[in-house]
């Protein structure tokens, strides 16, 4: 399993619309392609910004590419993103989940 990780930040005031924007842009598109495994969204307020993670997990590189291009550390953005005054990150990163532990299940 592969997962991709991509963070940016908006106003305090815009965070609550910013995140149901990412919800219905970026998860929503990620969710229902052939490969991806979820997704997952983290928030963490500093000041007076909001920064948001969002983490899609892929079964392979090849199944993110069919998303995102050849460019595979090029963050995917929407038009929209400028309304909502986002300060994104334009790399993303990926990772090989090694192990997923989960309580209660024996390593």
């Amino acid at each position: 399993m592969i997962e991709r990780r991509w963070h940016g930040k908006v106003p305090q005031h815009l965070s609550e619309k910013f995140f149901h924007y990412l919800v219905n842009t970026g998860v929503r598109e990620t969710i229902q392609l052939p490969g991806n495994l979820g997704a997952r969204v983290l928030k963490n307020e500093k000041d007076e910004w909001v920064h948001f993670v969002l983490v899609t997990f892929w079964r392979s590189m090849e199944d993110i590419t069919a998303f995102a291009g050849q460019d595979l550390s090029k963050a995917v953005l929407y038009p929209e993103d400028e309304k909502y005054e986002l300060v994104p990150d334009l790399h993303v990163e990926h990772y090989d989940v090694v192990e997923d532990f989960q309580p209660g299940v024996e390593t």
